[in-house]
């Protein structure tokens, strides 16, 4: 498919646009978005396209999918990360390093030990 023809397609909840190299996604209920892609990736998307006999519609909305569902991941891993960092900056509560490193060696094998003890 060319990017310069206007191709309308729907993939789940989304709509996709393009012409000439540029993309344009509007959610069903929202605001559209523009991105541009240019001639490389245009044809990389266009190879794995091919490649799996799916149009390069559905490859951007997969890679969309994908890339805001690993996106939600790591905010939601850095807020863990953070609320760990206030409870010890509080509390002082932690397990040292020694400690994590002597349990991580018997980790899945048979002499498997509890997690260690947190202390103050």
């Amino acid at each position: 498919m060319r990017m310069d023809q206007l191709v309308r397609w729907t993939c789940d909840c989304l709509r996709l646009y393009t012409s000439r190299n540029a993309l344009q996604l509007e959610y069903q209920m929202g605001s559209p978005t523009s991105f541009v892609l240019d001639d490389d990736m245009e044809e990389r998307v266009q190879h794995l396209a091919d490649s799996r006999k799916q149009t390069s519609q559905a490859i951007i909305c997969e890679a969309v999918a994908q890339y805001v569902a690993r996106e939600e991941r790591r905010a939601a891993l850095c807020r863990d990360v953070l609320q760990a960092w206030e409870t010890f900056q509080r509390t002082g509560v932690h397990a040292t390093a020694e400690d994590v490193d002597r349990w991580l060696v018997n980790w899945g094998t048979e002499d498997e030990a509890p997690a260690p003890a947190c202390h103050a």
